[in-house]
């Protein structure tokens, strides 16, 4: 009893979501101001066409769903009384008010689970707006018909009708719906496994929602792209995604929270940081519950029995699978119940579809009947001079549109290149992380030395206490001494280097200031290496550094500096590394210099950083494509195709300039210019 108790609250708690969820997309911040003098106007007004559009107003502002059908239904009804009329003005006035009413009735449909209905409702709706022509209804109709084949994972009709719903909002410059449907392409193509297609559409709706600041939809194209990279088993680059969604404030009720959650977690445990991964999976779980999110629920109930079972606790992972189980079967026969609508829609869109073309060849058939009986030559003469001239005259129009298009997207295009290097340096902070993960491992040696002398020097002690020999007991003071000795030095390299990575990593003052450019590369350079020494064993590469004299300080965000070098040197011994596999007689080499020097023209100085390594370089027919973002030449997980990218934007923002130069299989030489005074 308690388990069927517990099944329907969870569907009742589904319906509520899905009332949510469809609230926010079909209504407008002030319905709840609108209701109240749509509701009295329809009272005092006898037009039959007014009251109709009053009507319609009202199904799509109301927040009560009691009376959202009642008014939807009274549409319905007026307007086909309306659509009977004998006044042409009044017939189109009733059309369209039918087919919104159909619109709104298919939406109700759908959101109590009568699927089937929903869909014949879209279907009239949509039949009529395709005969009327109105561009946005028309958009609206393909989008709630696509939104349904998506929830039935029809996607290949879901595809269609994103697509038709994409295209006219391109042309109508929606780039709100623009970028939600291609957001649902994405989607599609990533559950069809065709992944660098939803790269694509990903790609084009981020970059939509980043202009529109539509930071919410940003955020949930940025956990589709994490997927991607977690696919792709790119799991630093995934991480850095989903961390970056995890800041972003998410609107209630919303179950993205968890699945972000979930999302870490699994990436955690296929990393092997089982208990970092349960940490994530309970707030998961605990958030879901909170919201009453049933597939997230199972989600993290299953994520954290395989967490119990890899810490060997049986028990516990047994529990959380049980709870699992009870919540699968729910959804299961759910799906069960999708599927079954799903066919009888299907079946329906290709009844529709076949009798919408048996019409068409009816109505074919009939033409040509009438055009037989015509004067055929004499009124293909007039077709052909009618079309002439419209041709013409389209031509014409077509041509001064294109020259003042032409203009507006040049504009545009100049506008849009401003912005976007301002939109890509918000994320450089988020690839830092990836550059010193592996410095914590030579924390290891010096935390060794301390707890090995400790214990040596702790009997020591025993052993001094116990002595009665002078002499013995003086070399085991002096022993101490020595071993006392060694402890402070590795805890003081220990907090040399947990002083760098704090420097590097803190992200409180990210503002101007002066900059020793020297003792950054210095830093930068001896963090890399260590880290690459840390990430791949036996690794040696000789250091050339020579630093300018009289460089000073340079006005900078020491941390974004900082950020470009680690990048520059992990990609130039990661160039080394890798020729050093097949090479033989190699020695690997990778040269530091800085200096200043005056700009002819400019009237002021530069600091020039110069980074050169004899790795495998760079191919010629790959050297436009660098500083391209997600572009990379480097397998598996080993880059995200940020870098570089975000580098050269960081060096721009400082007033200079990021080149290179390589010869693959000889060199890579990276220069860094900036000002002197900013």
């Amino acid at each position: 009893m308690k388990k069927i108790i517990y099944q329907i609250k969870i569907r009742i708690d589904i319906m509520k979501k899905l009332l949510i969820v469809i609230g926010v997309l079909c209504t407008h911040n002030t319905r709840a101001q609108q209701q109240g003098p749509l509701t009295d106007h329809l009272s005092n007004t006898k037009s039959d066409t007014a009251r109709l559009r009053i009507l319609n107003a009202l199904t799509e502002n109301t927040d009560d769903f009691n009376v959202w059908p009642k008014y939807a239904q009274q549409a319905y009804q007026l307007a086909i009384k309306v659509a009977n009329s004998a006044d042409s003005a009044e017939r189109n006035v009733g059309n369209e008010g039918l087919a919104a009413a159909l619109n709104n009735l298919g939406l109700y449909n759908n959101l109590i689970g009568n699927r089937t209905e929903a869909h014949e409702m879209f279907m009239r709706s949509l039949k009529i707006r395709e005969h009327l022509g109105n561009a946005f209804a028309l958009s609206e109709s393909y989008h709630n018909l696509a939104s349904l084949y998506f929830d039935l994972e029809e996607y290949d009709l879901a595809e269609t009708y994103f697509r038709k719903s994409a295209d006219i909002s391109e042309k109508l410059n929606d780039s709100i719906n623009l970028a939600i449907s291609k957001n649902y392409l994405g989607m599609i193509a990533l559950r069809k496994n065709e992944t660098e297609k939803a790269k694509y559409f990903f790609k084009q709706s981020w970059k939509i929602f980043e202009t529109t600041g539509d930071s919410a939809s940003r955020m949930k194209t940025l956990v589709n792209m994490g997927a991607i990279l977690y696919q792709e088993n790119k799991l630093d680059s995934a991480l850095m995604l989903f961390n970056e969604a995890n800041k972003s404030e998410i609107a209630e009720k919303d179950p993205i929270k968890s699945i972000i959650l979930n999302n870490i977690g699994r990436l955690y445990l296929k990393e092997g940081r089982v208990d970092v991964a349960m940490g994530y999976a309970k707030k998961a779980l605990t958030f879901a519950k909170e919201e009453t999110f049933p597939t997230e629920i199972a989600s993290a109930e299953y994520l954290l029995s395989q967490i119990y079972f890899q810490k060997n606790n049986y028990a516990e992972a047994y529990r959380h699978l049980l709870q699992y189980d009870s919540l699968k079967e729910v959804l299961s026969n759910d799906n069960v119940q999708r599927v079954i609508v799903a066919e009888k829609v299907k079946n329906d869109y290709e009844r529709k579809i076949t009798e919408e073309k048996l019409e068409q060849q009816k109505q074919k058939e009939i033409s040509e009947q009438e055009i037989n009986k015509q004067h055929i030559i004499i009124e293909a003469f007039v077709a052909v001079a009618i079309l002439l001239a419209l041709l013409i005259i389209a031509l014409v129009r077509n041509n001064r549109q294109q020259r003042k298009s032409r203009k507006e997207l040049q504009n545009a295009y100049s506008e849009l290149k401003r912005t976007q290097q301002q939109l890509v340096l918000q994320e450089k902070n988020a690839s830092l992380a990836q550059f010193t993960a592996g410095i914590a491992h030579e924390l290891k040696n010096p935390l060794n030395f301390v707890t090995n002398f400790s214990v040596l020097s702790e009997e020591l002690i025993r052993e001094l206490d116990e002595t009665k020999d002078e002499n013995e007991g003086n070399e085991m003071r002096q022993l101490l001494k020595n071993n006392l000795g060694i402890i402070r030095n590795h805890t003081d390299r220990a907090n040399k280097i947990l002083g760098k990575m704090m420097q590097l990593g803190r992200s409180e003052n990210l503002t101007r200031q002066p900059t020793n450019i020297n003792q950054v590369c210095e830093d930068a350079i001896e963090m890399a290496y260590t880290n690459m020494v840390s990430s791949y064993p036996g690794f040696q590469c000789t250091i050339d550094k020579n630093f300018g004299n009289g460089i000073g300080e340079v006005m900078a965000i020491t941390q974004e500096i900082s950020m470009v070098l680690l990048n520059l040197f992990n990609n130039a011994f990661y160039a080394t590394r890798m020729k050093s596999l097949n090479a033989i007689d190699y020695r690997p080499t990778l040269s530091l210099r800085t200096h200043v020097k005056a700009v002819v023209g400019i009237g002021h100085k530069i600091v020039e950083i110069i980074i050169t390594d004899n790795g495998v370089g760079i191919p010629a027919d790959i050297s436009n494509k660098v500083f391209q973002p997600f572009f990379t030449t480097k397998p598996g997980n080993e880059g995200s195709g940020l870098g570089l990218s975000l580098s050269a934007d960081i060096i721009k923002a400082h007033g200079g300039e990021l080149t290179f130069t390589s010869v693959e299989n000889e060199f890579t030489e990276f220069v860094i210019q900036l000002p002197v005074t900013v």
